[in-house]
């Protein structure tokens, strides 16, 4: 079972890329100023106790962008990539942040995704090339039900129809 939650630059200081091994966060000062400005700096995805993800964010001027990520080769095609952006979005949304941009292409290392990904994930395309953008005042908070409201939709579900009247 894969563990996301947002984390602040300290516990992504120790890391580095599976693939590039470049230390993580790839700008010290980033991390620092969007853990400063939002509470937290990466979404992390771990797995019986080892970090397994990591999307790491730095503002930007029209809201954050994604840094760097990555996800460990035998956690890909899991879903732990999309875990990872719902979780910094969500925690992007509730700092009232309208933005998360990304770049696509392979040659940036860990901070370029593939275009497929990133519209499977719910970036789309900007003018810019290789610029890819989330817009995140298009998100729509569901409000959370109550347990009693839950059950009383539940009893309505399964309550008979009365007969109908002659």
């Amino acid at each position: 079972m894969t563990e996301v939650s947002l984390v602040g630059a300290a516990a992504v200081h120790a890391l580095s890329c599976p693939y590039c091994h470049r230390p993580m966060p790839p700008d010290a000062d980033a991390a620092l100023d969007a853990q400063h400005r939002w509470g937290f700096a990466a979404a992390q995805a771990v797995a019986d106790g080892r970090v397994v993800g990591l999307l790491v964010l730095a503002p930007a001027e029209t809201g954050a962008t994604v840094a760097c990520g990555w996800v460990e080769p035998d956690f890909v095609r899991r879903g732990v990539g999309r875990q990872l952006v719902r979780a910094a979005a969500a925690g992007l949304v509730a700092q009232r942040v309208g933005s998360l941009a990304a770049l696509s292409g392979h040659s940036s290392g860990c901070a370029g995704f593939s275009r497929r990904w990133l519209a499977a994930v719910g970036f789309r395309p900007t003018t810019q090339p290789k610029l890819w953008r989330m817009d995140l005042n298009q998100t729509v908070l569901v409000p959370r039900r109550t347990l009693r409201e839950t059950f009383e939709e539940l009893v309505d579900a399964v309550r008979p129809v009365p007969p109908p009247e002659p």
